[in-house]
């Protein structure tokens, strides 16, 4: 684009746009008018083409955020919400098994301790 800008600039050759103003000077080697318009039209026609074609490419982006993605995050909020309920209920099955083998272990000390204890008679 600014090769393009530039050629327009270095090409063009002034034009008198009110009478009471001459034009004082010329650019050196600028384009006849014809050749000029030509060149112009032609670049304004690119212009338009790479434009289209960026529209195009805009177009084919995928939107910020789709209706499946917002479902899809949904559903992850949902799963990780009943991943923490299902953790936290482990957790307390796991304290209660815990407790449990805390109790029968003393329990099965109790009864080895009352069978190998001296003068108690032990039950066959």
């Amino acid at each position: 684009m600014y090769s393009s800008l530039s050629y327009l600039s270095r090409k063009a050759n002034f034009k008198q746009l009110n009478q009471n103003y001459p034009v004082t000077q010329t650019i050196p080697n600028a384009d006849p008018d014809d050749v000029f318009e030509a060149n112009r039209k032609e670049l304004v026609g690119d212009f338009l083409k790479k434009a289209k074609q960026l529209e195009y490419l805009i177009e084919q982006l995928p939107s910020p955020v789709s209706e499946e993605e917002v479902a899809t995050e949904k559903d992850v909020a949902a799963l990780e919400h009943e991943m923490q309920q299902v953790n936290q209920e482990y957790l307390e099955a796991l304290q209660e098994a815990e407790i449990l083998h805390s109790q029968l272990s003393a329990s099965l000390q109790g009864v080895l301790e009352s069978r190998t204890t001296p003068g108690t008679p032990s039950v066959p």
